[in-house]
């Protein structure tokens, strides 16, 4: 029953929830957030333009994330880091077909959390 009364607890601060289409560097986040980014997939290293035409730099987000006094929460396929804790994974299929691949292509999508604060029940938030 504490269980069930945490977790309606966590979907009770929900009620809270902004969501934001910007860098994230440009948003004003209060120190008791919880936050979620859904930063773009593995890119290829020497393109300057690989994502929608704009270049993502993954190793200053995960600077940003890893000097956050919050919690960040974000989704990868890849992680190259190690400093990150992966909280949750699930095998899919990926849909999306290059020049160079037939057919789906099975992936891996991950979950990780900067360690920082209080880890949510991420399974609230998935299907099983």
């Amino acid at each position: 029953e504490l269980q069930q009364l945490q977790q309606l607890q966590q979907l009770q601060q929900l009620q809270q929830l902004q969501i934001y289409s910007k860098d994230y560097r440009k948003i004003e986040i209060k120190s008791n957030s919880v936050v979620y980014c859904d930063i773009p997939y593995k890119q290829k290293e020497n393109k300057k333009e690989d994502y929608y035409g704009i270049f993502f730099n993954k190793k200053q987000f995960w600077e940003w994330a890893k000097t956050r006094d919050f919690p960040v929460y974000f989704s990868s396929s890849f992680l190259d880091e190690d400093e990150f804790e992966c909280v949750w994974q699930k095998e899919k299929q990926c849909l999306m077909n290059n020049k160079n691949s037939k057919g789906k292509k099975t992936i891996i999508e991950k979950l990780f959390w900067n360690g920082i604060g209080k880890r949510i029940n991420i399974d609230l938030f998935y299907k099983k």
